[in-house]
């Protein structure tokens, strides 16, 4: 039997895949309509067992993430942790967010939920605003 966080990495694996198909294979809109309602924020709070499970859904991806072929951009990782999450029935909030950079923007996506930066990193999403989320 394989150990419990092999699995998480196995699921992570997969879903970081599907997510990395989807976003250069379709448009966002389609992606959009698997993260939940539009412009719909969650409050910052959860029960323990849920932080727990955000914990450990993050650990996943990022080890998960690093060990592919290729790279994974911030948008694949936090669909994947989303649908995860989702999996286990602990709510979250995605957000997309852009930044002015010279003559351009940059865009970053991250996971939120309840209180913690599930993907994403803090540093990083706090210097993004906010354009849409999904819950």
């Amino acid at each position: 039997m394989l150990p419990p966080n092999a699995l998480l990495c196995g699921e992570a694996i997969l879903l970081l895949t599907l997510a990395t198909l989807g976003q250069r294979l379709a448009p966002f809109r389609y992606l959009a309509l698997t993260l939940g309602e539009s412009q719909r924020e969650l409050p910052d709070t959860h029960p323990p067992r849920a932080a727990n499970l955000s914990l450990r859904v993050s650990r996943g991806v990022q080890r998960a993430a690093n060990g592919l072929p290729w790279h994974t951009t911030c948008l694949e990782r936090a669909v994947a942790a989303k649908w995860m999450l989702r999996r286990r029935r602990v709510p979250s909030t995605l957000y997309l967010g852009v930044r002015r950079s010279g003559p351009g923007l940059i865009a970053h996506a991250w996971l939120r939920s309840g209180p913690a930066i599930v993907t994403g990193g803090i540093e990083e999403s706090a210097t993004y605003p906010p354009i849409a989320w999904f819950s």
